[in-house]
């Protein structure tokens, strides 16, 4: 993995960090993004899909403009829980689930932006043993459109039942 650092855009300070390669833990994005969260940084851009059952491709966009990126070791963070847990709930502005023709779920998300929403949304879809394949995110003028595509333990279709559960899950955290 690798820190580029990206050119600033309206005293944001973005760092590309590379995210690909073998990532052994089914919850490395949950750790990555609440152990970047928990110092202060927030992801803003980025895409990642998996391409094989342990091994990713992509990129993440991070805002570092309260914070210090030199010191923070991207793969020990996605191979770590994070120390604390944030359990405050994630707000969301709307929130679509869609079944793909492979039987995957597709996830769209719309929220206002936040530090650390992004893994506490991942931690949720986690306890229904959801993990995500592919991620797409961005982040403009405030507002966060994630989209994820999800599939169940090993890769596979998750039930219908699973479906309607996460779909309870994000009704509830639809706000407004």
């Amino acid at each position: 993995m690798s820190s580029d650092l990206a050119a600033p855009a309206q005293k944001v300070s973005l760092h590309r960090w590379d995210v690909s390669g073998r990532y052994r833990h089914p919850h490395w994005l949950v750790f990555l993004c609440s152990g970047l969260a928990d110092r202060g940084l927030s992801v803003v851009d980025g895409h990642a899909v998996r391409r094989g059952s342990d091994v990713w491709e992509g990129h993440l966009d991070v805002d570092a403009s309260d914070a210090v990126t030199e010191a923070v070791d991207v793969a020990e963070l996605a191979s770590t829980p994070p120390a604390g847990r944030d359990s405050s709930v994630p707000v969301l502005r709307e929130a679509t689930v869609l079944r793909r023709v492979d039987g995957l779920l597709s996830v769209d998300v719309t929220a206002d932006d936040e530090l650390g929403l992004l893994g506490r949304f991942l931690r949720r879809v986690s306890v229904l043993t959801l993990l995500p394949v592919e991620m797409t995110i961005a982040t403009q003028g405030g507002l966060v459109r994630d989209r994820f595509v999800l599939g169940g333990i090993g890769g596979r279709s998750p039930s219908e039942e699973v479906q309607a559960q996460l779909e309870r899950v994000l009704a509830g955290l639809v706000v407004g």
